[in-house]
């Protein structure tokens, strides 16, 4: 066959829109969906750990007006000149599509997916079973209001469930983010019914032994890779870049060998995913500490990933120590790198219960009040405090993505003042837009939703209009600061209870 496919990418809301809109349609030749729960569950689970889930093959060609029906998914579709027509790719996206719009009454589990926002994990619960309120419907995953309705309704939306909160929109990211490869084939159409042939009977099928040899840990001889590779793995995260000399660092500070260098990439990748999805830090640009990161490391090699309980006090000491370094609290000493580790490997136990209990035992337990040294210019604490306000681009109105504005270990910063000698956060506004004209001019023209997102209230803009820079630095670095204690105290959670839930207790006794 002549014709070349050409690689294009699409993001799940695309293909959410496409399916629903009638645009894609199935060949004669698909078998019907056969893919079963875990199957299902199973390629939820993978795009929220950013693994590959394979690609989809689609050929555009005129469609007539028909009911298209993909999954649970039913539609009458019009005819359409470019109809996309998949070749290959059926059971992946039922599965997703299904999961991501099933009603709540749909009655085939396989598409009743939900996120269990206490434990971490993707789950599929029957029709009619007891749903516990920590199930958040898949279905509400890329759909904003949908959720926040389903956050009020369940009752995560007060100040006593903001940690479930903060859960469902963690796990929200790698949904928006996640970018599925599309085959699309052009001019002369190919033999669709070969091709698909082709990509499903081509290669021997795995055998139950090749499945358990795959499943088994590499030997440390299989696993060589080198300092050079675990730096570019953590690059490809777009959590930005570890140098080589400090992953050598990394290894002493987590006590792995010089050739553990496997075990090394492992450690650095969960703990990266720890400090995005339940620490909500999204760069290194925006940690607070620098020992932060080998300090997850360390305690995931002793005690695995940190989910459901543990992951909330874990998350909770960071942000306690986060904050001794932006308050009025001091340490006795510099911060190092290793400092943060070699707490964790000091109050290391058995049970990771007693570890992190001892973790918060060391700090504060009231709540500390944020100095002015959160918004200096190099300050993580005040880049997440901005990042919190969830800023909008200032040519287009829309979102700013973290990944985005922390580009080369750099963050996006635009000067208000251009030229002045003022160069703390004040005066810095987080955007990756790149304005004709000076950044004070567009703050003034800009819509109050885009103000607020980059936190310039009406006596800020004021303030700038009349070009009283001294009043407006001041404003909104007061404004800063609050988003900042803000910030701190909804991590910290000053004063709760920081040992096992009623539930642990439980299980313990079980």
């Amino acid at each position: 066959m002549s014709t070349s496919p050409r690689l294009e990418v699409w993001s799940l809301a695309d293909l959410v829109r496409l399916v629903t809109g009638g645009r894609i349609r199935v060949p004669a030749f698909h078998r019907p969906f056969v893919w079963n729960v875990d199957q299902t569950v199973a390629v939820f689970d993978s795009i929220a750990r950013g693994l590959p889930i394979g690609a989809i093959t689609i050929l555009r060609k005129p469609a007539p007006a028909e009911r298209v029906r993909i999954g649970p998914v039913e539609v009458e579709a019009e005819a359409d000149d470019e109809a996309i027509w998949l070749i290959d790719g059926q059971q992946r996206l039922a599965a997703l599509v299904g999961g991501l719009t099933a009603p709540g009454e749909v009655d085939d589990e396989r598409f009743r997916i939900f996120y269990d926002l206490d434990e971490g994990i993707f789950r599929s619960v029957p029709l009619g079973a007891q749903l516990e309120s920590s199930w958040m419907p898949a279905s509400k995953l890329l759909d904003t209001r949908a959720r926040l309705a389903w956050y009020q309704q369940s009752g995560h939306a007060t100040s006593e469930s903001n940690q479930s909160l903060e859960a469902g929109e963690a796990m929200t990211l790698p949904f928006r983010e996640y970018r599925l490869p599309v085959y699309e084939f052009e001019g002369n159409e190919p033999p669709a019914a070969e091709v698909f042939v082709r990509l499903n009977t081509l290669g021997t099928r795995l055998s139950a032994e090749d499945v358990r040899q795959a499943q088994r840990p590499a030997s440390r001889s299989q696993r060589r890779t080198t300092l050079q590779a675990v730096s570019r793995s953590v690059i490809s995260t777009g959590f930005g870049k570890i140098n080589e000399p400090t992953l050598r660092d990394y290894l002493g500070i987590i006590g792995l060998a010089s050739n553990d260098l496997a075990d090394l990439d492992r450690l650095i990748l969960d703990a990266i995913r720890f400090l995005r999805s339940e620490a909500a830090v999204p760069h290194l640009i925006t940690l607070p500490d620098s020992g932060a990161l080998p300090a997850v490391a360390l305690f995931v090699r002793r005690y695995g990933y940190p989910s459901g309980r543990i992951a909330e006090l874990l998350r909770r000491w960071l942000w306690r120590h986060f904050a001794t370094g932006v308050t009025r609290f001091h340490l006795p000493s510099k911060r190092t790198r290793a400092q943060m580790p070699n707490l964790v490997r000091e109050a290391l136990a058995d049970d990771p219960y007693d570890t992190v209990a001892t973790l918060l035992s060391q700090t504060p337990e009231t709540r500390l009040v944020v100095n002015e040294s959160v918004i200096e210019h190099d300050s993580a604490v005040g880049l997440l405090a901005m990042l919190s306000a969830g800023p909008l681009n200032l040519d287009t109105g829309l979102p700013e993505k973290p990944t985005m504005l922390f580009k080369q270990n750099r963050s996006s910063l635009l000067p208000i003042f251009p030229g002045r000698r003022h160069i703390d956060l004040p005066n810095m506004i987080m955007t990756t837009a790149t304005p004709t004209r000076p950044a004070a001019s567009v703050l003034s023209e800009a819509a109050e939703d885009v103000l607020a997102s980059h936190l310039v209230d009406r006596s800020t803009l004021d303030a700038l209009s009349e070009l009283q820079e001294s009043l407006f630095f001041r404003l909104r670095g007061q404004r800063i600061m609050s988003a900042a204690q803000d910030l701190i105290d909804f991590h910290a959670e000053w004063g709760s209870h920081g040992g096992r839930t009623m539930a642990d207790l439980m299980r313990t006794v079980g």
